[in-house]
């Protein structure tokens, strides 16, 4: 953009620079949204990337030169780009896509470890794509994804589907939010949730939200997967960890109270972790999790 908008009029030079703006914002957001950085990654980019730029104009502007023809560095630039990154691609492209997925660890427990528990076994917490926390996990059920399909959907809730391209565009012209789904799925550990379920407790109130995961764990003594995940009124969205912290926090008990009218044949228990526990992540904010399991698995 520097070398083509030298000798560019007015308008010329604000098309260039107005595309190089633009691609340069989104191939950030994608690394945000896709979660392959972090925002302070994208930053640290972008400060690195200005001072190379920086140091290369001055050097190029220090010598006598003669003028470029714009079209010709354009078009050597162009299939530079095409060719090393092309070749790259072909030589590395498995290697590379193997070698950067994130590899978490699988936690082994035992069936009445996990029911036991006094400490936490598996996350309280998940982080949004800036890397903060985002929203408590507070939910952890010992079933297949059907059983768990099947059970609330009999107490009236309801599957979301994925987004798709229609959806994006009803959302901002839906003024109410609070009966929509944000416009970017929660993440966790970079994936998009297994199962959504929304239900609407009253007219004129927010959905409430159930989002659910892989946990990353497994038993020895049980091959049903345990799930993770949150169940949240749609408003906490936005302003969970921002100054409604507190009450948030009584509202998310309030709709465990919810879930739990709704396990008939399911055994569940709660955990309550103190603040000596979840001060470091939640400040003076102790977790309610909601430990659930078949009736069947009480005789173990």
């Amino acid at each position: 953009a520097v070398f083509l908008s030298e000798k560019a009029n007015h308008w010329q030079r604000k098309l260039i620079w107005s595309t190089t703006i633009i691609v340069c914002t989104l191939q950030g957001f994608s690394r945000i949204y896709l979660g392959a950085h972090w925002l302070s990654d994208i930053i640290a980019a972008l400060f690195i990337a200005t001072l190379w730029i920086s140091l290369t104009t001055l050097s190029y502007q220090r010598r006598e030169h003669r003028p470029l023809n714009r079209p010709t560095l354009l078009l050597m630039y162009v299939l530079s780009l095409a060719a090393i990154n092309g070749t790259y691609i072909y030589r590395h492209y498995s290697r590379d896509f193997n070698g950067n997925q994130a590899i978490y660890p699988t936690t082994i427990l035992k069936t009445q470890a996990w029911w036991q528990q006094k400490h936490p076994l598996l996350p309280l917490i998940r982080y949004s794509r800036l890397g903060t926390p985002q929203q408590p996990l507070n939910i952890q059920w010992h079933a297949s994804l059907s059983q768990i399909k099947n059970q609330l959907e009999q107490a009236g809730w309801h599957v979301v589907p994925k987004r798709r391209p229609r959806d994006w565009v009803l959302y901002f012209a839906n003024a109410d939010r609070s009966q929509q789904l944000p416009l970017l799925a929660p993440l966790y550990l970079n994936q998009d949730p297994t199962l959504i379920m929304t239900i609407t407790l009253k007219p004129q109130q927010p959905l409430l939200m159930l989002s659910i995961w892989p946990s990353k764990a497994k038993f020895a003594d049980d091959s049903t997967p345990l799930w993770i995940g949150a169940v949240h009124p749609r408003t906490l969205w936005h302003h969970y960890w921002l100054t409604h912290k507190q009450e948030a926090l009584k509202k998310l008990s309030s709709q465990l109270d919810y879930l739990k009218a709704h396990l008939t044949h399911w055994q569940w228990k709660t955990v309550s972790y103190p603040v000596s526990i979840t001060h470091k992540l939640l400040q003076t904010s102790p977790v309610d999790v909601i430990l659930i399991r078949h009736e069947n698995n009480n005789a173990r």
